[in-house]
C-alpha cells in the first residue's frame, strides 16, 4: 500500500492504517471538597482571620489494559511499570490525595500542603504472582506556603516544597533507581518571589 514514483520504482507516501490492536478501561472517582470559615464563628476576635480546608481524593478502580485482542487483560490499578502506550505514565496507585490547610488573615496567607500517593506493587507481579520485583512504597510530603502583602505595593511568595526532605522511594530492585515522573527527586527546595505593582 502506498504510491511509487513511476521512473525509479522509488516507494514514497506509504500508507499505514492504524490499527486499534488492544484495549483499555478505566474506572474510578475523584472527590473534591473545599470548606472555608472564620475564626470568629468559634468565639475568637472579629479581625482573628479565617481557616481553609481543601483536598482532591482520586480513587482508581480499575485500569485494565488488554495489549490485543482476544488476548488475557490485566487490571494494573495499585501497580507501577505498566503504561497504556509508550511516554504514557506507567504508576497506577489506587489512592491519590493532595490536601490543603490554610490561614488567612488581612495581609498573610499561610498553608500547608499534604501530597499521598498510596503504595504499589510491581506490575510484573499483576502478569506473575512469582515475581520477585519490589513495589513502591507508600509517598506523604509536605508543602509550606505563604504570601504576604506589604506597604508600597509590595508582595512576597515564600515556599518551601518537600518540607520535611523526604527521599523518594526505591523504584525497582536496584537501589538508587528512583521515578522522577511521580515522586520529588530533588529533596527539600526553597523559593523566594518578590512582586512589586506600579
Amino acid at each position: 500500500m502506498g504510491k511509487r514514483n513511476p521512473t525509479t520504482g522509488f516507494l514514497f507516501e506509504p500508507g499505514q492504517p492504524a490499527l486499534n490492536l488492544g484495549a483499555f478501561e478505566v474506572s474510578g472517582v475523584d472527590l473534591q471538597v473545599d470548606w472555608t470559615f472564620e475564626l470568629s464563628d468559634i468565639g475568637l476576635p472579629a479581625n482573628a482571620g479565617s481557616l481553609s480546608l481543601g483536598t482532591v481524593v482520586s480513587y482508581v478502580d480499575k485500569f485494565g489494559i488488554q495489549n490485543l485482542p482476544g488476548g488475557v487483560s490485566y487490571n494494573y490499578v495499585g501497580s507501577r511499570g505498566t503504561a497504556v502506550e509508550e511516554g504514557a505514565g506507567v504508576a497506577h496507585p489506587d489512592w491519590k490525595a493532595n490536601t490543603t490547610l490554610s490561614y488567612s488573615k488581612d495581609w498573610m496567607n499561610i498553608s500547608l500542603r499534604w501530597r499521598h500517593t498510596a503504595a504499589m506493587i510491581s506490575a510484573e507481579q499483576i502478569r506473575n504472582a512469582a515475581s520477585t520485583t519490589r513495589g513502591v512504597a507508600s509517598y506523604d510530603v509536605f508543602d509550606l506556603n505563604g504570601r504576604f502583602t506589604l506597604p508600597e505595593d509590595l508582595s512576597v511568595r515564600v515556599g518551601v516544597t518537600n518540607l520535611f526532605n523526604k527521599e523518594p522511594p526505591q523504584v525497582g530492585n536496584f537501589a538508587g533507581s528512583f521515578d522522577g515522573q511521580n515522586y520529588d527527586t530533588l529533596g527539600r527546595y526553597y523559593s523566594v518571589t518578590v512582586t512589586k505593582s506600579f
